[in-house]
């Protein structure tokens, strides 16, 4: 007979016995219970057996009456009424001592619940020795041992995963207690142990459901271990163990992420690259080609980041699109592609959706008309971020110097010397010593040589953190002493330039100058004896 069918059955009896204390009755109580606890409806199985146990007379308190405790016991946790649950389990143990193996491991889990470690684990614990043929023991094991790993007590939990593991390894709670027995692993920094357990559920378990979180799980730790190399196998056996896995592209696809996010960005590529060739038509293939593509360019591939860029530069539904029509920009710019640089950058100046955006793009465009001759707009776009676009640390000085570049490109020396002398009033920075530093040519390319030194020198005092111009500068100062026929100054000059920059092409240039400069006085010491040679004869 179906329980429902039994329910329907003991209801007849149940409306029509009116001795509601009967044996009979009671029986009948006890049945609809069963049937409804079997059915899972709990709340009204519990009404029933309370009825039953409070009913039935003492004498009459057999095996029945001690599965209906049991069974209330049940109701009660069930519907979340642990303190009543633990009362009847009581009751239960006292009525069946030598069968109350289940009682204390309910005892355990609803203890376990209220937070009352300690009282839990000494229900457990009474199972467990009490009882040690009781077919509850595996899992009074696991569940103690998850109770104190979720409590934080991974060396206690780590040791009751181990004797579950050892004495039950044919139990259906194993994979459950090695992902666990992992975790606390990874917690109590034992890699190794953890790694072990991974690959244990992969190699046992590949189609268990904990076994997606042991490949990520592994993948972790093969990570942090440097042993990386070897996860693509075991993502391979659980393929091959699930092969219509609905997870399997999304585990696939976080494993390359982590890759990514933990700098491992070669394997990264590769990585994605597969997952993109193994799922044509997945919903992550922008953000995969976007991590590809910046992945390349971490690993100063600057080339194939940027072809990975174009591959997505239509996406505009995008969430990071503006950051991909950047970053092209930018690579284009850095590659030497002004043109390209411009357009992107003016696509940018169109999507920009804050002032930070907006400036990036009216920088780089500034830069880029300037490196394309197009100085009328490097001016334009300079003078613009001074009035609106001062976002970032150096924005002011950057500006005021590529506007005075421009200038004097065009052959406006007077605002381009206005705009030098702007940025070394404001600038503390690169952008004012290298204009300061083109003062001094100015002024060297008007043979104003000492004015130029001294221009120099102030470049020397308070620009002195930037080796590339410091260096520069020293090189100017040697010219305007050859210049003014000062040639042992200027041979010092560059030789100290030799012994003392730490910049190799500003020491290379110095050693090519001082060998022009030594050169050219042989030629001259050389012409002096040809002289004195010659006068000789006609004396003679």
């Amino acid at each position: 007979m179906k329980y429902e069918e039994a329910v329907a059955a003991y209801a007849g009896v149940f409306r029509a016995d009116t001795k509601r204390t009967s044996a009979e009755y009671l029986d009948t109580r006890y049945g609809i219970g069963y049937a409804y606890y079997n059915l899972k409806e709990y709340a009204k199985a519990l009404d029933h057996f309370k009825y039953y146990i409070d009913n039935l007379p003492a004498a009459n308190r057999d095996v029945k009456y001690r599965d209906a405790l049991v069974r209330l016991g049940d109701c009660y946790y069930v519907t979340k009424q642990y303190s009543q649950s633990l009362s009847v389990f009581d009751e239960a143990i006292r009525h069946n001592k030598p069968q109350a193996d289940y009682s204390y491991f309910r005892k355990g889990m609803v203890y376990g619940i209220m937070g009352n470690i300690d009282a839990a684990n000494k229900s457990f614990d009474a199972l467990l020795s009490e009882y040690p043929n009781s077919r509850h023991i595996a899992n009074a094991l696991y569940q103690k041992g998850r109770l104190n790993f979720e409590n934080g007590s991974y060396p206690f939990a780590i040791d009751i995963f181990n004797r579950l593991i050892k004495s039950y390894p044919e139990s259906s709670y194993i994979p459950y207690a090695l992902q666990s027995h992992a975790i606390a692993s990874v917690n109590m920094q034992n890699l190794k142990a953890a790694e072990n357990d991974y690959k244990t559920i992969l190699a046992k378990y590949p189609t268990h459901e904990v076994a997606n979180d042991a490949l990520l799980g592994l993948q972790e730790v093969l990570l942090k271990m440097g042993k990386s190399d070897e996860f693509d196998g075991y993502l391979g056996m659980f393929r091959d163990a699930n092969p219509k896995s609905d997870q399997l592209e999304s585990i696939e696809f976080e494993a390359a992420k982590s890759q990514y996010f933990n700098q491992q960005y070669a394997q990264a590529i590769k990585s994605l690259e597969r997952y993109l060739i193994s799922y044509p038509n997945t919903a992550q293939r922008v953000e995969s080609r976007y991590l590809i593509a910046d992945a390349y360019a971490r690993i100063d591939q600057p080339q194939q980041s940027l072809d990975s860029y174009y591959m997505i530069a239509d996406e505009v539904s995008f969430n990071k699109y503006s950051r991909v029509i950047q970053r092209i920009a930018e690579l284009e710019y850095a590659l030497g592609n002004f043109d390209k640089a411009t357009t992107y950058f003016g696509k940018l100046e169109k999507i920009a959706a804050s002032k930070k955006d907006e400036f990036q793009a009216w920088s780089g465009l500034m830069k880029s008309y300037f490196n394309t001759g197009n100085n009328s707009e490097a001016i334009r776009y300079g003078k613009l971020i001074l009035d609106k676009g001062q976002v970032a640390p150096n924005a002011q000085s950057e500006a005021l110097l590529l506007i005075a570049k421009a200038s004097l490109a065009m052959g406006d020396n007077t605002q381009g010397r206005a705009y030098l002398d702007k940025t070394v009033e404001s600038a503390k920075d690169q952008n004012g010593a290298e204009a300061l530093y083109l003062i001094a040519e100015i002024l060297y390319n008007n043979q104003l040589y000492q004015q130029s030194i001294d221009k120099l020198f102030q470049l020397n005092s308070d620009f002195s953190i930037y080796d590339y111009w410091l260096g520069k500068s020293f090189l100017l100062i040697a010219d305007n002493y050859l210049a003014m026929g000062e040639d042992f100054q200027a041979k010092a000059t560059l030789q100290s330039v030799i012994d003392n920059s730490p910049n190799v092409e500003i020491v290379d240039q110095a050693r090519l100058k001082l060998m022009i400069v030594e050169e050219k006085a042989k030629e001259l010491q050389n012409a002096d004896l040809d002289t004195l040679e010659i006068e000789d004869v006609e004396n003679r």
